[in-house]
Order: C-alpha cells, then sequence, then structure tokens
C-alpha cells in the first residue's frame, strides 16, 4: 500500500516544525502572551497547511513560495492585531515559513522514491 504524499507532507511540517516553534520562538511568543489554548484549533491549523501539498505537487520552488505566502500571511496579520509583535519575530516567521515547506518538499519527495 503505498502512502498518500500529503500525509508524509503533513507529518514533516509537524516534525520540523514542533523543534523550531518549542526552542526558536517559544520565548519570543511567551512575551506576546501567546501559547496553545487548544489542540484542536493547531491540529486544523496543521491539516491546512498539510493541503498545501496539492498546490506544491513537488515541485520545490513552489513549496518555498507556499511556504513564504503562508508565514508572510500569518507574520503580517500578527503584526496588524498584536502591538507586540515586531518585525524581528516577523521576518523569523516568514524566512522559517520558507525554509520549512522547502525542506518538507524535499523530504517528502525523497520518501516517496523509496516507497
Amino acid at each position: 500500500m503505498k502512502v498518500p504524499p500529503v500525509f508524509i507532507f503533513g507529518a514533516l511540517l509537524l516534525l520540523l516544525d514542533l523543534p523550531f516553534i518549542s526552542t526558536v520562538m517559544k520565548s519570543r511568543y511567551e512575551t506576546l502572551g501567546m501559547r496553545l489554548s487548544s489542540p484542536m484549533y493547531a491540529f486544523l491549523a496543521y491539516l491546512c497547511m498539510s493541503l498545501a501539498w496539492f498546490l506544491i505537487q513537488g515541485d520545490v520552488k513552489k513549496g518555498a513560495l507556499v511556504g513564504f505566502v503562508l508565514f508572510g500571511m500569518y507574520a503580517f496579520t500578527l503584526s496588524a492585531v498584536l502591538p507586540g509583535y515586531t518585525k524581528a519575530i516577523g521576518l523569523t516567521e516568514i524566512v522559517w515559513g520558507t525554509i520549512l515547506y522547502t525542506l518538507a518538499t524535499i523530504g517528502t519527495n525523497k520518501v516517496m522514491s523509496l516507497l
């Protein structure tokens, strides 16, 4: 049985993103009063993030672009509503999103080639 690439992509997003959030971003989020209040909404967010695979379809450049756009939208939205959300935090998010989606796309392609 072949595993659909969207599942691999979603798993890689989660496996790559959680260490980044819990180390690099944790203290930044805490200073803004941000914390995980609903695991269900976190699950739904990762589900939406994973569905971006259908736009990317294994194309690494598209993966980078989708990561840039999604995390850019996230960062600029938080900048608009959270006064303490700094440019540095926003830029960190955007760079990370681009890297995250690039790595997850490369990783998914690699895993799919091995299956």
